[in-house]
């Protein structure tokens, strides 16, 4: 991987920060978030990294439908009830 001279990285996040503000919301992780991430990770029979059960938490609660390539993040998040979308 190459790293981009400096006109060209603040060229891809401007480009970044258009796409988001047009396509996507943004969604604060709460405390609450944290917590029920945690119950996640205490449970043994699901193979979650603590960012994963924090994301699966977070579409938890607004009601997303979790969209990953982690199959085992996938699984998990199946377990748990939740809708997942693999691409």
């Amino acid at each position: 991987m190459r790293e981009l001279p400096l006109d060209e990285a603040r060229d891809a996040l401007t480009a970044f920060d258009f796409w988001r503000s047009r396509s996507a919301r943004t969604i604060r992780t709460t405390a609450a978030d944290v917590a029920t991430a945690e119950t996640y990770l205490r449970r043994l029979d699901l193979p979650l990294l603590t960012p994963d059960a924090i994301h699966i938490a977070l579409a938890q609660r607004i009601g997303a439908t979790l969209v990953t390539f982690d199959r085992a993040m996938a699984a998990s998040a199946r377990v748990l009830g939740m809708a997942v979308t693999t691409p």
